[in-house]
């Protein structure tokens, strides 16, 4: 989508009164700005320490349920993510930023971004992550391929860094199987700024377009048994045979999410520190999940699944 067609439409006024002109529901004017203040917030690496050392402490208490009974991970996973985000939030930098809000006669824009960010944040990483150690406790095949993956770059010699994270293809293909197949944020709203021609139909300006990111997951014109789990749709070689947009989970364009780098990297660290630690099962199939549309999807069973510890060596 092009800076042009990056206005909100009216629809979204009704939650301005609520969130207020927050980066997510802002118009363009105040969104260009916000974006460019909060940047460097999303690309400040000094956060990478405060998140491993959440991430090994909630990984060293999963070890209460090794070998238990089906435990419901959904609520702590949220409550992980929420503690990463705010526990690495520079609140003295929101503080400060907050006061230039209301020397500038603004109603404290700053704080209305700061919990947008908490709100999407820690919603949409924590329901990615379930569908994600869901999906690897019903398909064990992959779940080892991925362990072996980690297995080979870490060893039994050193804990996982967030430097190995980009080190690990197979991985990258997974979750992005994952993010195609649950597409946590499901829609999306833009307002047309200029004519614009789009399946040889021509949008007026001033149009508002709902776009559905789901469904563009889900075409099958794009991904052969698109309802179908498969990580090969990810391989360099299929991903070079479809068109640019064919993938959006982190919307599309300038207005895509801001924390979409943070996001990845939090979600990959905790798939490795995990994985390399558990082997996650569950008696749900596929069909057993059920969607809770919204903002954001859930799975309405949230995340049963029981663990066995890895020996932390190689499976073949």
């Amino acid at each position: 989508m092009s800076n042009k067609n990056s206005e909100k439409p009216e629809i979204v006024s009704s939650f301005r009164e609520f969130f207020g002109n927050n980066i997510a529901l802002a118009p363009v004017d105040v969104w260009s700005k916000s974006r460019k203040v909060m940047q460097p917030y999303f690309t400040n690496k000094q956060r990478y320490k405060i998140i491993t050392q959440l991430i090994n402490q909630y990984v060293d208490d999963l070890e209460k349920h090794v070998d238990g009974p089906q435990v419901n991970l959904a609520e702590s996973l949220r409550s992980l993510f929420f503690s990463i985000i705010t526990k690495s939030f520079p609140f003295r930098y929101l503080a400060t930023l907050i006061q230039d809000d209301k020397n500038q006669g603004r109603d404290d824009l700053a704080f209305s971004n700061a919990l947008v960010t908490i709100a999407a944040g820690d919603d949409t990483t924590s329901a990615t992550t379930v569908f994600f150690l869901l999906t690897m406790a019903m398909f064990p095949e992959i779940q080892d391929k991925l362990y072996e993956e980690i297995y080979d770059l870490c060893g039994d010699d050193r804990e996982p860094e967030i430097s190995d994270i980009q080190k690990l293809p197979y991985l990258d293909q997974v979750l992005k199987e994952i993010q195609r197949r649950f597409t946590t944020l499901p829609i999306i709203f833009r307002k047309i700024t200029e004519d614009a021609k789009i399946n040889d139909v021509i949008y007026p300006a001033g149009t508002a377009l709902l776009l559905s990111l789901a469904n563009v997951h889900l075409d099958p014109a794009l991904y052969p048994n698109p309802y179908q789990f498969n990580p090969d749709n990810f391989s360099p070689e299929n991903v070079a045979n479809r068109p640019k947009g064919s993938f959006v989970p982190f919307s599309a364009g300038p207005r895509n999410c801001i924390g979409m780098q943070i996001a990845l990297v939090v979600m990959k660290q905790f798939i490795v520190s995990s994985l390399r630690s558990f082997s996650f099962h569950t008696t749900l199939k596929m069909e057993d999940i059920d969607l809770k549309i919204g903002f954001v999807s859930h799975n309405k069973s949230g995340c049963p699944v029981s663990l066995r510890k890895r020996k932390k060596n190689r499976l073949l």
